[in-house]
């Protein structure tokens, strides 16, 4: 009897169990966060790649619709069309700030650069010469979590997703 007793200090029969028990949900955790960093990423760089192509589109003389007939159909797969927004801009260099020209919307989104004959400071004037026009694709997109966890990382990743390309 003696010597169960003295065996029952020494058992470690359940200590796997229980640490598996412990750090299980916090790997579990640590799993879905990167999940959901990972898709929101995903959806940047996505969003990136639409943006760049649309605005090339636009600088090789496309107009500023078929800019964004370009960015909505290359996006839906992302959901560009259903659950977010694009915004075509024409901005001209002349004295002092550059000025928006010429601006179409698609998705009820007002451009983050600025609206139609106002200056855009955000460009500064970023090396261009006088006279110079650039396009800008800006892409919005709604966030929505694919886990569980993305709802306890709201305030790390924004509920609209924002993404710019200039050409």
């Amino acid at each position: 009897m003696l010597g169960r007793l003295r065996s029952f200090g020494t058992c470690a029969r359940g200590q796997s169990l229980v640490e598996l028990a412990i750090s299980l949900p916090i790997l579990i955790l640590v799993f879905l966060g990167m999940v959901e960093f990972s898709y929101a990423y995903d959806l940047v760089h996505g969003m990136g790649s639409i943006g760049r192509e649309a605005a090339n589109i636009a600088s090789r003389g496309g107009t500023l619709v078929e800019a964004r007939g370009v960015a909505l159909t290359n996006g839906s797969d992302l959901g560009i069309g259903t659950r977010g927004g694009v915004v075509v801009s024409r901005i001209e260099f002349g004295g002092g700030l550059p000025t928006v020209m010429e601006q179409v919307t698609a998705g009820g989104y007002t451009s983050r650069l600025g609206d139609l004959n106002q200056s855009v400071s955000r460009l500064g004037s970023a090396g261009y010469l006088q006279g110079t026009e650039v396009y800008a694709v800006e892409l919005f997109l709604r966030y929505e979590p694919i886990t569980p966890v993305g709802r306890w990382l709201e305030p790390l990743i924004p509920d609209v997703l924002y993404e710019r390309a200039v050409f």
